[in-house]
């Protein structure tokens, strides 16, 4: 009798496991944190790390998009799909060199 409830649970229970335990193997920090990193991120961390005058205006440009889409999901409007912030950071790895990406997610990763 409980079957039709059970069997979904378990397979949705097993599903988010599979999930975290994915999400527990990567290296590096989260998005989110990567997200509250790239907001605090100032001029001269970037050209600590090197950036060229063009990486460092696009990269303020990506911080103020990353910027609003945090202001929209604050804002919580249901008519806007701000989304997960997984375009600004593919946006700024296309901006950063592998080497710069790097560099700057362990800065973040440090407390």
């Amino acid at each position: 009798m409980l079957d039709h409830v059970i069997k979904p649970f378990f397979l949705v229970f097993g599903f988010l496991l599979c999930c975290t335990t994915l999400a527990q193997t990567t290296d590096g920090p989260s998005d989110a944190v990567l997200q509250s990193c790239l907001l605090g991120t100032t001029v001269e961390t970037w050209v600590a790390l090197e950036l060229t005058l063009d990486q460092r205006r696009r990269v303020k440009h990506i911080q103020e998009a990353c910027m609003e889409e945090c202001e929209l999901i604050v804002a919580s409007k249901p008519s806007t799909n701000p989304g997960d912030g997984s375009t600004i950071l593919a946006e700024l790895k296309n901006v950063l060199t592998k080497d710069q990406f790097l560099a700057w997610s362990q800065r973040c990763s440090q407390p």
